[in-house]
């Protein structure tokens, strides 16, 4: 098993070290092409929170109507913007076990070792929605996207709870970083309580994902302006879902967990969830999620003789 799950990171090390397919000129560029890619961003999300997210808040009063159209929104240029990334040189993706990711009413989990990890999940699965920093919901650029496409606000752990899980008992699917912030990079991932406590309320199957790049790619303190030396492989990878852990009687997931067992607790039964959630990104060694030693001579002598690695 722990050669399996080592076998993973070593697959996106060997990868960013062969072919470099397609890369761009250099650091130079990954800089100019990191600063572009920042600004179309913020542009568009200002953009749209005047005249898409603020719109709807005013004028469509059914929330639920509201929610699912800012949400489709979100995924489409989410979509455009993963490509354009992709595009521009800054990055390759390859997604594995997506399948598993098409549920509804499940807890997507996942580490969280780079900036972006939200908005590739969020580009790949209809409907997601994810729990959002309090500041996120206070700026001016992201808060009308929260709160028209009716995302659970961490702002008080209690409402934060109470409302991710109605999220999930109706039936959409959710994205939890049990971290609660990007891992420090070289720092194993450390798992807080609040997605098994949202598992356990909701009594929600839960869907694993371990993301691992190659090379630091927007990492906890660093600055954007530090781009890698050689352009990252992310690779995400979603595992099959562990089924729902005991929760209070009555309670309901989106896959129709059944009541509570007799003696289980849910305080209980979130500390064993999280007792396993950290055992799995443990043996994954997903640590900070980044593969450390890529070799970017390739990129080197690709960019010395003035042309692009096969692909």
């Amino acid at each position: 098993m722990n050669t399996a799950r080592r076998a993973g990171g070593e697959l996106v090390l060997r990868e960013a070290r062969s072919g470099r397919a397609g890369l761009a000129p250099g650091r130079l560029w990954r800089l100019f092409a990191t600063a572009l890619s920042i600004a179309f961003f913020g542009v568009f999300a200002l953009l749209s929170a005047i005249f898409v997210f603020g719109l709807a808040l005013r004028l469509v009063p059914d929330r639920a109507l509201r929610g699912v159209l800012c949400r489709g929104w979100i995924r489409g240029f989410l979509r455009v913007y993963v490509a354009t990334l992709q595009g521009l040189g800054l990055m390759r993706l390859r997604i594995e076990g997506r399948e598993y990711l098409a549920g509804g009413g499940v807890l997507i989990v996942a580490n969280h070792p780079t900036l972006i990890d939200a908005l590739i999940i969020l580009s790949l699965v209809g409907d997601l929605r994810c729990i959002a920093k309090a500041a996120l919901a206070r700026n001016a650029f992201t808060g009308p996207a929260i709160a028209a496409a009716g995302y659970p606000v961490n702002d008080s752990a209690g409402r934060m709870i109470e409302s991710a899980a109605r999220v999930l008992s109706g039936g959409a699917p959710l994205l939890v970083f049990p971290e609660a912030t990007r891992t420090v990079p070289g720092q194993p991932v450390k798992v807080q309580r609040g997605a098994a406590l949202i598992a356990v309320r909701a009594g929600a199957p839960v869907v694993p994902v371990t993301i691992h790049v190659s090379e630091p790619l927007l990492p906890k303190g660093q600055p954007w302006w530090k781009v890698p030396a050689c352009r990252p492989l992310v690779r995400v990878r979603a595992h099959p879902p562990w089924p729902p852990e005991a929760a209070p009687a009555g309670s309901r997931g989106g896959s129709g967990a059944g009541p509570r067992q007799p003696g289980a607790h849910p305080v209980a039964a979130a500390r064993r969830l999280t007792a396993r959630l950290q055992a799995f990104y443990d043996g994954e060694h997903v640590a900070s999620g980044v593969v450390a030693g890529a070799d970017c001579s390739a990129d080197r002598r690709v960019h010395r003789a003035g042309g692009s690695a096969p692909g």
